[in-house]
């Protein structure tokens, strides 16, 4: 390998920066080995020609797992990554740019998010803040330098309002020193690209030859299983898991209607969405459910927003009345609100799927 065109400081924060990466590779099961990792990060991480000296010995990234196995890293990465993309999801309009080195910003309080907008994208961004109902303090930072604080999807996060110029293109970054800081803003697009699901429930499914006739605990018991892994919003639920709150939902959901199979089923699957796409959960559910479940299944799962708007008073969706199965669309949409409370009993999911199991054991029989 050629000699490094970097200073030794360059280096040093390249090599952490890989070998960091390199780790967490490791720690998501994504890579086996610390020649496999390594690979990975250095061609995730730099598109630049690097030296022997820019690349991070075994022992740098044995470092750095460790630090995440002391610290808790890797699951509060993945809460902060989460955030990132529900950020990103309306945010995008005014053409942001993120720090994605969440760590390398760390402060005694923790990570925050760093967002910068150009400042001539300031309505957008106030409109964008105002529809989204995001609560935000203005603060200015230094030399007339403003930016907007907000606290979302569980982490704090900050929007600098850039004055100065912008780049032309998204594969250049923004580079900047702020408050003594220095940043390094890139594409958000680039930076979340490659958040991946610890499974890869679509191919897992598409192997399959379950189709909506077959057993469908036996299909989807395994998608189920994954929800125990997906964290979600705290402010929104504090109960826990995905899995918790579905186990909820189908809890209150038996208490309506005990016999329905398929109300009970949008009860427990209405959240496997996030296991594939959680800026799009919905159309992800829909899309990996697809002949695998009824059409009424997934009628229920896919109206559920609708339904929780209209609840809230919303009427542009009164259309859905309309529908067979209105009624148990807003009870869904009832219990899926209400399911959402820390400490509740519910039934394990063995208990579940075997309710569900026995009730279509009993319309087979019939």
């Amino acid at each position: 390998m050629s000699a490094s065109h970097h200073n030794s400081d360059q280096s040093a924060r390249i090599r952490e920066r890989i070998a960091r990466e390199a780790a967490r590779l490791i720690a998501r099961g994504k890579a086996s080995s610390f020649h496999a990792a390594r690979t990975r990060a250095t061609r995730w991480l730099s598109q630049q020609k690097l030296g022997s000296a820019d690349i991070p010995s075994q022992e740098e990234i044995a470092h750095e797992l460790d630090a995440l196995s002391l610290t808790n890293d890797w699951d509060q990465l993945t809460k902060i990554t989460w955030a990132a993309l529900q950020t990103f999801d309306w945010l995008q309009i005014c053409r942001p740019r993120l720090q994605p080195d969440w760590l390398d910003t760390r402060t005694a309080d923790g990570v925050t998010i760093h967002w910068i907008v150009p400042r001539t994208l300031l309505e957008k961004l106030e409109q964008a803040v105002l529809s989204h109902r995001i609560s935000v303090t203005k603060r200015t930072v230094e030399d007339g330098l403003t930016c907007l604080d907000f606290y979302a999807s569980g982490v704090p996060q900050t929007i600098f309002i850039w004055k100065g110029d912008w780049p032309v293109n998204d594969e250049q970054p923004l580079c900047c020193t702020i408050a003594g800081t220095e940043y390094r803003f890139i594409d958000p697009a680039e930076a979340l690209k490659h958040v991946e699901p610890a499974t890869d429930w679509e191919e897992l499914l598409a192997e399959s030859d379950v189709d909506e006739d077959g057993d469908w605990v036996a299909a989807l018991q395994p998608l189920l299983q994954g929800l125990e892994n997906v964290a979600l919003d705290s402010q929104e639920h504090p109960e826990g898991n995905a899995l918790y709150h579905a186990l909820q939902v189908f809890e209150l959901g038996r208490d309506k209607h005990p016999y329905d199979e398929e109300f009970l089923w949008a009860c427990l699957l209405h959240e496997v969405g996030r296991l594939v796409d959680v800026r799009n959960p919905v159309k992800a559910a829909e899309r990996i459910l697809q002949g695998r479940v009824s059409e009424r299944v997934l009628f229920l799962i896919r109206e559920l927003p609708a339904a929780q708007e209209l609840l809230r008073g919303d009427l542009s969706h009164k259309g859905l009345r309309k529908a067979d199965s209105f009624d148990e669309l807003l009870d869904l949409a009832r219990c899926d609100l209400a399911g959402r409370v820390p400490g509740r009993q519910t039934a394990t999911l063995p208990e579940a799927l075997d309710y569900l199991g026995s009730l279509a054991n009993a319309w087979d029989e019939y």
